[in-house]
């Protein structure tokens, strides 16, 4: 077996006529002009005979379209794609559609790609996935993104498995707004407290830590890299935290998965890049969305919502204090609107003298009225600035888009569709009517 590290989230395994690539984000940036890889490399030489890719979510900074594009057409009836079974089919229906070969991973349930490479993939509220690589009784999990502060969660995938891991591919820094920089070092700490859990529940020989080689890339949110951890930082913290040994690789090394390694040189060439980062190429949003364009935009949008869910649940969850109205301040237009879910966005004089508020560009507003998973994005990207208060007031406003993205609506008909206790209390976090478990608890 070979393991040769990509860039970000994407890595490829190899073992006999079996040859597969995880997520591969390899170039350009993610999230509507938010997120840009810390460093661009070619890998020419080693994607070439894929028979698999896997997809852990549908986040771009993990499935990235111009990826899939740039293979060449003849060479797309070769490779196979593997993905969670999902509600919508949306990514099977996309990636048949441009050639390639499709397996729906059933949540959970053991499949085998090749003689000697079986897999396991479990769905995480709610986007993610975890998948675990069974090669010749060596296992090789990776939990990229998944959210796995709570402790019941890691407890499932120790369940489901059964078997001792080898090698734990996993997140090290974050990867969503926070609007203060003591909320930004808190949710770094977190992620490592989260990393340190992990060792010591699933307790893996070596952790590979991974899916944060990125930096906040627009002049928007460049102010977001200020507390991210570094892959050194994260170095240090398992070195002196964690019982599993550390692999740190650099874009293009190849691991035969059993030996341990020395970090030193993988972690300079980290460390170079990181201290420059202030000086990597930051983007600039020059284009403008007209106001008439936004106000129908958001009419449309509403329009969408009400195709697809029932909008007497809408008004009664607003009573309760859901989809309250936003105030929102258009930063090229230095002009304040209203957010209303029944009747979309009009111009407004604001006079209140707190920071009760959203500071967007127009085009990141466009971008959520256009895309259900627009909102989503913009919580990734965090190209905006409010407080904390109104930030979970935003998401209360916004959260339907996002909830119609996991094919999921507001109707009875469609109450089958949530009727499992870990995506409730995802969207009961997500809504602020839970409080998120810490990862030390």
């Amino acid at each position: 077996m070979k393991i040769t590290f990509l860039n970000h989230a994407s890595f490829i395994i190899e073992e006999e006529n079996f040859k597969l690539c995880c997520d591969p984000y390899l170039f350009g940036s993610a999230f509507n002009n938010g997120w840009s890889l810390l460093k661009e490399e070619n890998h020419e030489k080693q994607l070439k005979n894929l028979t698999h890719i896997f997809y852990s979510h549908e986040h771009p900074d993990h499935f990235a379209v111009p990826f899939l594009k740039s293979v060449n057409e003849n060479d797309r009836s070769k490779i196979t794609v593997i993905y969670q079974e999902t509600l919508d089919k949306r990514v099977k229906k996309f990636c048949e559609g441009i050639g390639y070969n499709f397996i729906e991973l059933k949540n959970k349930l053991p499949i085998n790609l090749s003689k000697d490479v079986n897999v396991v993939c479990g769905k995480v509220p709610f986007y993610d996935s975890w998948i675990n690589f069974s090669i010749k009784n060596k296992n090789i999990l990776n939990v990229n993104d998944c959210v796995l502060e709570n402790s019941n969660l890691i407890a499932e995938i120790n369940q489901t498995l059964k078997n001792k891991i080898d090698i734990l591919f996993t997140q090290f820094s974050y990867a969503s707004y926070a609007p203060t920089k003591q909320l930004r070092l808190k949710t770094a700490q977190n992620q490592f407290l989260t990393l340190k859990k992990q060792d010591e529940l699933i307790k893996p020989k070596f952790i590979v830590p991974f899916a944060s080689f990125i930096y906040y890339s627009n002049e928007e949110n460049r102010y977001m890299n200020d507390s991210i951890n570094t892959v050194m930082s994260a170095h240090e913290f398992m070195i002196k935290n964690c019982n599993s040994a550390p692999i740190i690789l650099r874009p293009n090394q190849e691991w035969d998965g059993t030996s341990e390694l020395d970090n030193n040189i993988s972690l300079n060439y980290w460390k170079n890049i990181y201290e420059n980062i202030n000086n990597l190429n930051y983007l600039k949003d020059t284009s403008q969305i007209t106001e008439s364009e936004l106000i129908i935009k958001s009419k449309n949008y509403i329009k969408r919502l009400k195709e697809k869910n029932n909008f007497f649940i809408v008004r009664l969850l607003k009573l309760i204090g859901l989809f309250k109205d936003i105030e929102i301040f258009v930063q090229d237009k230095k002009k304040y609107y209203n957010f209303n879910i029944f009747s979309g966005l009009e111009e407004i004089n604001f006079t209140s003298k707190n920071e009760n508020l959203i500071s967007l560009h127009s085009n990141s507003l466009a971008f959520i009225f256009d895309y259900n998973f627009g909102f989503d994005t913009l919580i990734v990207n965090a190209r905006f600035t409010s407080n904390s208060s109104y930030y979970q007031r935003f998401k209360e406003t916004f959260f339907l888009g996002t909830l119609n993205n996991t094919g999921r609506y507001l109707k009875l008909s469609k109450i089958h569709k949530y009727l499992d206790k870990n995506f409730i209390v995802k969207c009961l976090e997500i809504l602020g009517l839970k409080k998120r478990k810490n990862p030390t608890s």
